[in-house]
């Protein structure tokens, strides 16, 4: 797939759209092109499927050692797997350690069923101002975790969790963060620098 043509093409953005034929070679061209690209500063991969455990190790550890990664889109690239949830933890801890400052993870079938993890994450978060878990499957216990975190947090200036099946009570858990006007101790204690985008949620 990686030709010697394309090695040595270092596009500081790069997409790569869905492929009818991706599978696991197509999951090595754009592994082998971060690889080899030390410039690549914003990649999308959009709507292909990366299920194959050496291919999402692997993801991480480019992640982890990219030297100028600052932009990454994995829309429903793991749509439907049974571990997403774990996929995107094991992303966050690669982001951790790098220069990432914008993580879309869209429609990627995330189910946290009240794991912590994402709470911890956001609340020691030193780098990543834009977190995108869009269309994915998370509750109103795992919302109230996320407005949890973010009333500590200091870096995140975006996050998404639009169209996920959280009710209109974690809807208002995430209004009383960003701002909460009950007195103004609750007003000087909101998060004013966070944007959380949501659509409207399910009623219960």
């Amino acid at each position: 797939w990686l030709s010697e043509t394309m090695k040595k093409l270092h596009f500081r953005k790069f997409t790569l759209g869905k492929l009818a034929t991706f599978g696991r070679p197509g999951a090595k061209f754009f592994l082998d092109y971060m690889s080899n690209n030390p410039l690549l500063a914003d990649l999308t991969v959009e709507k292909n499927l990366i299920s194959h455990p050496e291919d999402i190790h692997r993801l991480c550890i480019e992640i982890d050692v990219h030297p100028s990664l600052r932009k990454l889109d994995l829309y429903r690239c793991f749509e439907g797997l049974p571990n997403s949830y774990e996929i995107l933890c094991s992303v966050l801890n690669s982001v951790q350690r790098t220069h990432v400052e914008s993580l879309k993870f869209n429609r990627n079938s995330v189910r946290p069923g009240g794991s912590t993890f994402l709470r911890d994450f956001i609340t020691t978060n030193e780098r990543l101002t834009c977190l995108e878990i869009d269309r994915n499957q998370l509750v109103d216990e795992d919302i109230f975790l996320i407005a949890e975190a973010l009333r500590f947090d200091t870096v995140l200036e975006s996050m998404g969790v639009g169209e996920n099946p959280f009710t209109s009570a974690g809807l208002l858990a995430l209004e009383g963060v960003v701002f909460n006007d009950k007195d103004l101790n609750t007003i000087s204690s909101s998060n004013h620098s966070v944007r959380v985008g949501v659509i409207r949620p399910q009623t219960i």
